[in-house]
């Protein structure tokens, strides 16, 4: 079973003649079928594995922003609360001036009337005791 110069050998079962080089390559494809479909496997899982880890990730990020969004309204909210009880007291803060001032303004005028009740309660009398003084000297001239 030498191989000759063409590179074939003789079959010592049958007799036939086999190409060395024809069986070689046949067995080096069917050996580069089987490494190519072994790192097309290893391809398709690193492919499923890195889906996965995307999806992960993916996942994190979205909940991170969740989280982030929830934080940053929550502290808008209690801004905006603030600032709407800062303006609703400053508001209330000048309603109440407003008021007190109104207040001393209705006071000072029911004082004003009641001065002014007063003083025509006094002029009436006085005009009263002057018709009176009146009378009574004229009563009196016109006896004497």
């Amino acid at each position: 079973m030498m191989p000759n110069r063409t590179g074939r050998i003789e079959c010592p079962s049958c007799g036939e003649l086999i190409d060395v080089n024809e069986v070689l390559v046949e067995q080096l494809r069917k050996e580069s079928d089987e490494a190519i479909a072994e790192q097309r496997k290893l391809l398709h899982q690193k492919e499923k594995e890195i889906e996965t880890r995307e999806e992960e990730v993916h996942a994190q990020v979205e909940e991170q922003v969740a989280k982030r969004v929830k934080e940053e309204r929550g502290t808008l909210e209690q801004k905006l609360r603030e600032d709407m009880e800062s303006q609703f007291k400053d508001q209330f803060d000048d309603m109440q001036k407003e008021l007190e001032v109104k207040s001393e303004q209705v006071k000072k005028m029911r004082k004003l009337e009641a001065e002014k009740a007063r003083l025509e309660r006094e002029k009436s009398e006085m005009e009263e005791e002057f018709k009176a003084k009146a009378e009574v000297q004229i009563n009196t001239a016109v006896e004497a």
